[in-house]
């Protein structure tokens, strides 16, 4: 992380308007997505493929590291202020899900 400077890395955090779900960014193209229900406790990691595919990630148990590509990162991201819709941008492509 030093020898490229990802360590001044920085990545937005934003919440949904009912304050349920936390959206952040992360390496290799990708977001979070954090149920922060007490009950649930679940995050979800979606991709930027032709399918999105997300994966429940169980609290407590870390899924296996991979390689992170440090040039390929999530750096904005948000909500739309009423509407469960999420927007986010990723080098030159900008995204929008529906939830």
């Amino acid at each position: 992380m030093f020898e490229n400077e990802a360590i001044f890395d920085k990545f937005n955090l934003c919440s949904s308007p009912d304050g349920s779900t936390i959206l952040t960014g992360n390496y290799n193209n990708t977001f979070h997505l954090m149920d922060i229900d007490p009950a649930a406790h679940t995050q979800y990691e979606l991709n930027y493929k032709k399918t999105t595919v997300s994966k429940q990630v169980l609290p407590g148990k870390m899924p296996p590291l991979q390689k992170m590509d440090y040039g390929r990162k999530t750096v904005a991201c948000d909500f739309h202020p009423k509407r469960n819709v999420a927007a986010i941008a990723s080098l030159n492509c900008f995204y929008i899900y529906g939830m």
